[in-house]
């Protein structure tokens, strides 16, 4: 099972992005926004040197031999890099050809999933949504427990490309609620209700 790890430094977003939703409460180039346990978030990133919040990539695998699960997400951090918080689509594109990861990685996302994903199913290399919330070095995730409730919706994805035109990436909106479970002890959760995300996903290679 893959664990997502931060990065260090934000991306530097797509010189031709927009967003329409600009003027709304979750307002950003890229945005997760919601209430954790009651309080309100809203982690949101402009690509300026104003910029409270950070964002970046989550695009790797997972293999065996030379067989490759592809998974593509993105991570809202503050700049002393926690809390954070996680959206990532797991086991995507299956393939031992990286070539073949680039060549089907829109196609992927034409049924975008919109399931939250148990342990067992991560390990089964099943396609699903995790949401991950890191505080202070404690990692709360989705897999970790029952879902039952919880709500994940894909409103929109939009293709496009990076500005040099190397890298495939598609701009997923939607809203979910869910339970993220603390790793070493599935008795602490937190609750996250009225979620919503803006998110720009990048192909591997």
């Amino acid at each position: 099972m893959k664990k997502l790890f931060l990065l260090a430094l934000p991306f530097i977003l797509f010189s031709c992005s927009s967003d329409s939703d600009s003027s709304s409460s979750s307002g950003g180039l890229v945005y997760i926004s919601g209430k954790l346990d009651g309080t309100s978030f809203n982690y949101k990133f402009n690509n300026n040197e104003s910029d409270e919040y950070f964002y970046s990539f989550l695009t790797g695998f997972d293999g065996e031999g030379f067989d490759r699960w592809y998974y593509y997400g993105g991570t809202m951090y503050t700049a002393s890099l926690s809390p954070a918080i996680s959206i990532a689509w797991d086991n995507m594109v299956f393939t031992d050809d990286e070539s073949v990861e680039t060549a089907t990685f829109y196609d992927a996302f034409a049924d975008t999933p919109t399931n939250y994903l148990t342990q067992a199913q991560l390990d089964a290399n099943l396609r699903g949504v995790d949401v991950q919330y890191e505080d202070n070095g404690t990692f709360y995730n989705t897999s970790y427990g029952s879902q039952a409730g919880s709500t994940f919706t894909v409103s929109s994805v939009t293709e496009d490309t990076d500005p040099d035109g190397l890298l495939q990436a598609v701009t997923v909106k939607g809203t979910f609620s869910c339970k993220v479970y603390n790793s070493e002890d599935p008795t602490d959760f937190k609750t996250i209700t009225d979620g919503k995300f803006k998110l720009i996903l990048q192909e591997y290679n």
